[in-house]
């Protein structure tokens, strides 16, 4: 077996790509799937 890493997914609840959005908990909107993304292909 390769190389193994661990990502921890902090999400802001306050944190929505628009203004007065809240994320509920263990949810995440666009934004934290492209910051998802780009620390992956990292």
């Amino acid at each position: 077996m390769g190389p193994v890493a661990e990502l921890v997914l902090a999400v802001d609840e306050t944190g929505g790509l628009f203004d007065g959005y809240e994320l509920k908990l263990n949810s995440y909107d666009l934004g934290v799937d492209i910051e998802l993304r780009d620390a992956v292909q990292q």
